[in-house]
């Protein structure tokens, strides 16, 4: 099986054969990053896949952490850091729209329910983010949890302006 540019992330117990040796990712001392460096990235093989870690320096509230990322395609650490976060975007995207607002709730087998179920389940998402950065929230579901406390009201004004929007479209 090969994976096209496949990215994510890596727990520091993870067991990978690097330089013959098999280890833990945290263990490998040439991939911490060293100096001013915020993120160094090695080849190893893990599951007899060759692959590509990068350790990321991130300063938490308290202290210095270190994140593994894992991906299939050779990159300078600054890179495949900047690639990671893109991909995070989406990543929390898909998990809002799954586990807040019902993407995966759809039970018809009509491919023309689905799309709509879909196309709702998006609008909702745009509209639950634009109220995030009116509110100046960090992420939409900061958004979310404001709306169930204080009940739906805060969205009618969404509506009403899609409303406008709509009015003038001849389906």
């Amino acid at each position: 099986m090969v994976l096209k540019n496949f990215y994510g992330g890596a727990k520091k117990n993870a067991v990978v054969v690097y330089e013959g040796e098999k280890i833990n990712i945290s263990n490998i001392k040439t991939l911490k990053p060293v100096g001013r460096q915020r993120a160094r990235t090695i080849s190893v093989l893990w599951h007899d896949i060759p692959v590509y870690i990068t350790a990321e320096l991130r300063d938490n509230k308290h202290e210095k952490i270190i994140v593994y990322l894992v991906s299939n395609f050779k990159e300078n650490p600054r890179n495949h850091v900047k690639i990671y976060r893109i991909r995070w975007n989406i990543e929390t995207c898909f998990r809002t729209l799954k586990q807040h607002l019902g993407l995966q709730e759809c039970l018809s087998t009509l491919l023309e329910t689905q799309q709509a179920h879909v196309a709702a389940c998006l609008l909702a998402y745009s509209l639950v983010h634009l109220d995030a950065k009116k509110k100046k929230l960090d992420n939409p579901e900061q958004a979310i949890r404001a709306a169930n406390l204080k009940n739906v009201k805060n969205f009618v004004h969404y509506l009403n302006r899609l409303d406008q929007l709509f009015c003038h479209i001849n389906v």
